[in-house]
């Protein structure tokens, strides 16, 4: 029997402009694509304008790096 595979879920907070949210969904997925299907990943604009990302119970600063600096490359 095959079970159901829950995609990685991405919330992206609401004070990203709508524009931007697709392409910071797209890099995200792309970036988190080796982690268990069930993972939920958040993305945080912070009062400077810099999006930050939190992965649930995951504390893996090179990853997080990583896609932080993805995120701050997209215009």
């Amino acid at each position: 029997m095959l079970g159901w595979l829950v995609p990685v879920r991405v919330v992206v907070d609401p004070a990203v402009p709508e524009r931007k949210r697709g392409a910071i969904e797209e890099t995200i997925r792309a970036g988190v694509a080796a982690l268990p299907a069930d993972s939920f990943v958040v993305v945080t604009r912070l009062p400077s304008g810099r999006l930050t990302v939190f992965i649930n119970h995951l504390e893996e600063p090179e990853l997080l790096m990583r896609l932080e600096t993805a995120l701050s490359q997209l215009r």
